[in-house]
């Protein structure tokens, strides 16, 4: 990592409570190679304790190198999550026909994303194999900003439209066995 990175003096300004976290694209370098043959499928999860867990699509043949834009994740983020909780970063390479295997674990301090509240900031964390090793860097692109305040919906309001931007489900459990449920 960049050195004024890692002995930066990022703060929280005093008056932050509350603010929503974007993480808009992701990139990753220098990665372990897992893969006997051909390129690795990586793919990245992120956490924030129990605030946010997601996980990105697979790039396939990526190898070493991969990157994810246009990402849609976004979370709550109060002040004592900020202050207490680092973002977990996990790489992995998707297998088809045994187990996934991990490249490496990181985590990343957001606080620099309050330090710079309402820019786009990058993120650069290390990660690391199961044996301690530098497996690869990750950077994150991030943004916190604090939400404009709702409007009021007037006493005489009767009727409008609800437009829903996005509905995601990671995690899901196949409850299929050839077409029929359990």
């Amino acid at each position: 990592l960049h050195e004024d990175e890692r002995d930066a003096d990022y703060k929280i300004p005093k008056d932050f409570q509350y603010g929503i976290l974007k993480v808009t694209a992701i990139e990753a370098f220098h990665l372990k190679n897992t893969e006997f043959l051909g390129k690795q499928d990586p793919f990245v999860e992120l956490a924030i304790g129990d605030v946010l867990k997601v996980k990105t699509f697979t790039k396939e043949n990526a190898g070493v190198q991969a990157s994810w834009e246009h990402l849609p994740f976004q979370c709550d983020l109060y002040r004592e999550v900020l202050e207490t909780c680092p973002m977990d970063i996990t790489v992995s390479d998707e297998n088809t026909t045994r187990p996934n295997a991990l490249i490496g674990k990181g985590s990343a301090n957001l606080v620099k994303c309050a330090h710079f509240l309402d820019e786009d900031v990058t993120i650069n964390s290390l990660i690391y194999d199961s044996k301690s090793k530098v497996s690869g860097k990750v950077r994150l692109h991030c943004k916190l900003s604090i939400p404009e305040p709702e409007a009021d919906i007037s006493a005489d309001f009767i009727e409008g439209t609800l437009r829903i931007m996005q509905v995601s489900a990671f995690g899901l459990q196949r409850t299929e066995f050839f077409g029929l449920s359990k």
